[in-house]
């Protein structure tokens, strides 16, 4: 049941009520705007905490999608403005989505939207959020060479990581997540991945079972990385204070310069499509981490690069 008061210090109508047993707090200049900001529903409306509930109890899913899921309407809690199921509640939580990345919200949405429907109310038809994934995109020869030649004179810090990317195809979060205890010298060992959005521990299982795997390197990326070593425990690539990288600073201080308008999963993308023009797509598939060689030619087959080099590696020019 929701309660209105008024509160001195602040000079504002508070309106307090509860969301899937926690308290939330409304504040408005009136009374008026007070009372109209109060959930109101009727003891038969379904509640949002009970429909999730209702619905993890039904997933029959594997773990992976499963955890995925969790996180996704664990996003969804934090954006709901009364646990009753009303069209109020539903306008005024998608206005809260919208504060997230683009991908994000059409994610969050998308959970929404499945469990208002889950309880049986119908979805208001005006409520859309269009958004279109960005396709991967491959860089040319010529533009990875500039990328390391630029990152190399002007960004040195972020060079080796560079080249463990484009030498590798892992993911950001997997490269981030490495200490120097998962290189032997001659090859990596990708077990984990870096989360840094979660509020609890940023260190994670990878992302599919298949994405354990460990990936010889390059003689010319075991020449960068080797000098480098330190202590088992520290990592791989480290933020000039020590720690783990933020992909919100590699973005803004290193990648958004030297970019060329890519993303740095792009690097990926260049990767997976260099080595299909060279190896088998089961090998391609293994040391991306794909469950099948199937999904490796769907998301990252672009196309062949021509007049590319014979060492399976994109380092050799300016490594």
């Amino acid at each position: 049941m929701a309660t209105i008061y008024y509160l001195k210090k602040k000079k504002l109508w508070v309106t307090a009520y509860l969301v899937n047993g926690k308290r939330k707090y409304l504040y408005s200049k009136s009374r008026k705007d007070a009372e109209a900001s109060m959930p109101s529903a009727s003891p038969d409306t379904p509640l949002f905490s009970t429909t999730i509930e209702k619905i993890i109890n039904t997933l029959n899913v594997r773990e992976s999608t499963r955890t995925r899921y969790l996180i996704e309407l664990r996003d969804l809690q934090k954006c709901l403005v009364d646990d009753f199921i009303t069209s109020k509640s539903i306008m005024d939580t998608v206005i809260r989505i919208q504060k997230y990345s683009p991908a994000k919200a059409a994610r969050i949405f998308k959970r929404l939207r499945s469990v208002v429907l889950f309880s049986g109310i119908p979805f208001p038809g005006n409520i859309k959020v269009i958004y279109k994934h960005q396709r991967g995109r491959v860089l040319t020869q010529d533009e990875v060479h500039q990328i390391l030649i630029k990152t190399k004179k002007e960004y040195p810090h972020y060079y080796p990581l560079l080249c463990i990317l484009l030498d590798t195809g892992c993911r950001i979060g997997e490269a981030l997540a490495l200490n120097w205890a998962d290189y032997d010298g001659y090859s990596v060992s990708i077990n984990k991945t870096y989360q840094e959005a979660n509020k609890g521990p940023k260190i994670h299982q990878t992302k599919t079972l298949a994405g354990t795997r460990r990936i010889v390197l390059s003689d010319a990326l075991n020449s960068i990385l080797s000098p480098l070593r330190g202590c088992n425990m520290a990592p791989m690539f480290p933020s000039k204070r020590g720690c783990r990288m933020r992909v919100v600073n590699l973005w803004n201080r290193w990648w958004k310069r030297v970019g060329m308008g890519y993303r740095i999963h792009d690097l990926r993308h260049t990767n997976a499509t260099f080595l299909l023009s060279k190896l088998p797509a089961r090998q391609v598939s293994a040391r991306l981490g794909h469950q099948h060689p199937g999904i490796t030619h769907q998301l990252y087959d672009h196309y062949v690069l021509e007049n590319l080099p014979v060492q399976h590696t994109l380092l050799h020019k300016s490594a």
